[in-house]
């Protein structure tokens, strides 16, 4: 283990700052994969009492099931062992142009690569197969049920045929002595009409673009080619690498699909109820894993109120411009002293009274003008966004009227205005300066002033800016 500076900072952040992982993360594409998966544990027999199949498809004919299986498939471990092995033959036949040095070296670890690049695919294609056949079955198309097909009549199809006669082909070829023989219910699975009809597209070495051979039969499966070893040998290594990378990229874009089909798929009507009363059930424990993931929080909670008495800090009020003016008209109520004023009752249902220590005058006030405020960025001088802030102001017409809500309740007006308001009016902003260098007494004096923006603005908002200059007597234009 690695100690220094660095690694000792990170240690005391990840110890002191957790991360935001929950006790329960997992969402609804996590657990129907999650019984997908468990379903192919379970295992389906006939009237015979024979194993038949599992009970995966019983939840994949719903393409909702179907596309969160397919969508956490992981081919990360698949891939590497693949892209290692391909370019490890690559490399050895690349420099085996020349030399046969290289490839008798390590005849039997390209035996072994050889095998692990055509399981590799075989793998891959059973795993397309397996997803299309649900994606077929299912009576209502979908994009990605599209797209599926449409690449397997396009190209998939016949690229599989190619490879199982090519891999046929090595079976009985003297070029890698390890290569094992493909099981015939791998080939059987394949015998769907969507797969059958893309059959016959041309010899393998015409699909992969291999250099034609000489002296093939066109009678039989098994051609008699009269490459010598060592470009055949190329020639295939180089079609097995192309070919498993246009499968690897047509699964993965069928996985990174396949999130997003599920997502739309889980707002639309579901066609299977069983599978709708087993998502039902699902959705129920939700509860549980909301209340499990509060755990951590309620702890939090107990540790700062409990332990550390620490309370969150309460609210200070803001302040507000008022303009009281006392109208002369109507004179103000005395209060004398030890007037007694009614408080209610206490908690032994007895009055409670308080009583004045001294004279109050008391004035009857009522709110004679209120307005809403909004500050925006909409220009004052053009209809743009001129980079410069705004105020519009709205005069409120019955400020003291108490109007009643819908539900009974006081109905207050807003504080803050609307920039969608048409009654709201701009109003003009001032800057104002206060410096000893204003101080004009005599002479003539030049003012420089300087403004800075943090962000671009309409300098034509300041050919209708007017400056003043206060004095003694009045502002200076």
């Amino acid at each position: 283990m690695l100690l220094n500076q660095d690694t000792l900072f990170q240690s005391q952040v990840t110890s002191l700052v957790p991360k935001h992982d929950l006790v329960d993360g997992r969402d609804d594409r996590d657990r129907l994969h999650f019984m997908a998966q468990f379903a192919f544990l379970l295992n389906f027999y006939n009237i015979n009492n024979k194993r038949v199949d599992t009970w995966a498809p019983f939840l994949l004919k719903d393409p909702i099931f179907l596309t969160a299986y397919i969508s956490k498939t992981q081919l990360a471990e698949l891939k590497e062992n693949f892209t290692v092995n391909s370019h490890f033959l690559l490399q050895a036949y690349e420099s085996s142009k020349s030399t046969n040095t290289e490839t008798q070296k390590h005849p039997n670890s390209l035996d072994v690569a050889v095998s692990i690049l055509l399981e590799s695919i075989t793998d891959l294609f059973l795993k397309i197969e397996y997803w299309s056949r649900f994606m077929y079955l299912y009576n209502k198309n979908y994009a990605l049920k599209k797209f599926v097909i449409h690449s397997i009549d396009a190209w998939c199809g016949s690229y599989l045929w190619a490879f199982f006669s090519m891999r046929n082909y090595l079976e009985n070829e003297t070029i890698w002595k390890t290569i094992q023989p493909l099981h015939f219910q791998d080939k059987e699975v394949f015998e769907h009409s969507f797969w059958k009809k893309t059959k016959n597209k041309g010899t393998f070495w015409e699909v992969f673009s291999i250099p034609s051979p000489q002296g093939t039969h066109e009678s039989s499966d098994l051609p008699f080619i009269k490459w010598t070893t060592r470009d055949q040998a190329h020639g295939i290594v180089l079609a097995l690498s192309h070919l498993g990378k246009s499968i690897f990229e047509l699964s993965e874009q069928i996985i990174f699909q396949a999130k997003d089909e599920f997502e739309y798929l889980q707002k639309s009507k579901d066609s299977f109820p069983d599978t709708v009363l087993l998502r039902s059930f699902l959705a129920l424990l939700k509860h549980q894993q909301t209340s499990l993931n509060g755990l951590a929080q309620k702890h939090l909670h107990f540790y700062y109120t409990d332990i550390l008495r620490q309370h969150p800090k309460e609210a200070k009020p803001d302040t507000a411009y008022i303009s009281i003016d006392v109208s002369s008209s109507t004179p103000p109520f005395i209060l004398p002293k030890g007037t007694l004023c009614n408080a209610g009752l206490n908690s032994n249902k007895e009055p409670v009274q308080f009583e004045t220590i001294a004279s109050l005058s008391i004035n009857p006030t009522t709110i004679a003008n209120a307005y809403t405020l909004l500050k925006t960025n909409q220009g004052v001088v053009t209809n743009e966004n001129t980079g410069l802030q705004c105020l519009l102001l709205k005069k409120n017409p019955t400020p003291s009227s108490i109007v009643n809500g819908p539900n009974g309740s006081l109905q207050s007006w807003p504080l803050f205005g609307s920039a969608s308001d048409t009654e709201a009016q701009a109003v003009s902003l001032s800057l104002c300066f206060g410096s000893p260098y204003f101080f004009l007494q005599e002479g003539n004096r030049t003012i420089d002033v300087v403004l800075y923006f943090t962000v671009a603005v309409d300098l034509r908002c300041f050919n209708t800016a007017k400056v003043y200059l206060s004095t003694s007597k009045e502002w200076l234009e």
